[in-house]
């Protein structure tokens, strides 16, 4: 049966490529994308391994780990951090402070990205049972024309456990130095197809890497001029004592060291401003959520202003139409009762002034209520 791997982080390279490579490594991979979606996620599929980013959206990476740890259902899971934070060993025992918080958390590793999808998928394996531990140990490059110093060196070099690799040209020991990524390099001074002080200039230009040059015996004008080049130091050839070679090796590799710690020292900083930049991405996110409240409540408001007054013309509107048509009655009537009593009219009665007042009479008052009825439609129009 497969073994279950869930990768929590917002970035969907992050998903592409290392939830490729684990799938092509014969694990059954999920993905989430917030802390919310991959906690749900934890207690429904119950994954062997959750690989996840500290700083995600939504909740925590921490928040997650502590979850699951103090529940019983899933607290066996293991967890591998693989973060844009930098993390010092005491911090991953202890735990580390976020925005004046204090979060202590237990994960089985820690990775700073970007690594190789390799190194992450080895330790899968070693924590889930699948493989033994690896020690880490220093590599070593020798780029040297002559067999016999190569193997020389080759030997003192494993006997103290160095992972070594060797080219015997320029052009091949720079494919090298980026295939194997040695912590230090031993570079001959004479190459077949190269100046070794030009390749000197290209390694340092690369990186950061000490370089110790082999001379020939006595040569110190070319010593001086190499050190004055870059090089961190030289051994002559012939090849003297096993110690001093040793010796100069060893001190080379704790400027690796020193090296590391500036580094760290500039992922501290750079800790404090990936993670101010979190909690500010977050209370921006709370301020536009508010906003947008505000903004719906207001909408929803103005909206139930416009159905009110929309209601209140809909009313009048039926009054009007009322009043127009009782208008038109009177009208009608009015205009009836005029034309009866007019056709009825007879100038030779004796009582002919008297109907003409009374028809006239009739007819103003009639007019009263159309004018009446026209002003009471008047002032509900004036009001819409």
């Amino acid at each position: 049966m497969k073994k279950k791997i869930l990768i929590i982080d917002e970035s969907e390279e992050i998903h592409e490529k290392l939830g490729k490579f684990l799938e092509e490594k014969g694990y059954e991979v999920y993905h989430s994308f917030d802390g919310e979606e991959g906690i749900d996620k934890i207690f429904k599929i119950f994954p062997d391994c959750v690989i996840l980013e500290i700083l995600l959206p939504k909740k925590l990476g921490i928040e997650i780990v502590r979850e699951c740890k103090i529940s019983p259902k899933v607290q066996k899971i293991a967890f591998i951090f693989y973060t844009i934070l930098y993390l010092r060993e005491e911090e991953i025992e202890r735990g580390i402070f976020l925005k004046g918080n204090f979060y202590s958390f237990k994960v089985d590793a820690y990775f700073q990205k970007p690594t190789e999808s390799e190194i992450i998928f080895k330790k899968i394996k070693e924590i889930l049972g699948e493989k033994e531990i690896e020690k880490e140990i220093y590599k070593i490059l020798i780029i040297e024309n002559e067999f016999e110093i190569i193997s020389s060196l080759k030997k003192i070099l494993e006997e103290k456990n160095y992972i070594v690799e060797y080219a015997m040209n320029a052009k091949e020991g720079l494919i090298k130095l980026e295939e194997f990524k040695p912590n230090l390099i031993l570079l001959d001074y004479i190459l077949p197809d190269a100046d070794g002080v030009e390749i000197l200039s290209k390694i340092k230009e690369k990186e950061e890497i000490p370089v110790i040059m082999i001379t020939p015996y006595g040569a110190e004008d070319v010593i001086v001029f190499l050190l004055k080049r870059g090089a961190d130091n030289y051994i002559s050839k012939p090849l003297g004592g096993t110690r001093e070679i040793l010796l100069k090796i060893e001190e080379n590799l704790k400027k690796v060291k020193r090296t590391e710690n500036i580094l760290i020292s500039k992922m501290l900083e750079m800790n404090h401003f990936l993670i101010d930049s979190y909690f500010k991405k977050e209370d921006i996110e709370k301020k536009l959520s508010s906003i947008e409240k505000e903004i719906e409540k207001k909408f929803l408001k103005k909206i139930e202003e416009i159905n009110e007054k929309y209601f209140n013309l809909k009313e009048n509107i039926v009054l009007i139409k009322n009043d127009m048509d009782l208008l038109i009655k009177n009208f009608e009537e009015t205009l009836s009762d005029i034309r009866e009593k007019f056709y009825n009219l007879k100038p030779e009665e004796e009582k002919f002034p008297e109907k003409v007042r009374e028809l006239t009479g009739k007819i103003r008052e009639g007019l009263q209520k159309i004018e009446a009825l026209i002003y009471k439609i008047k002032d509900k129009i004036y009001k819409l």
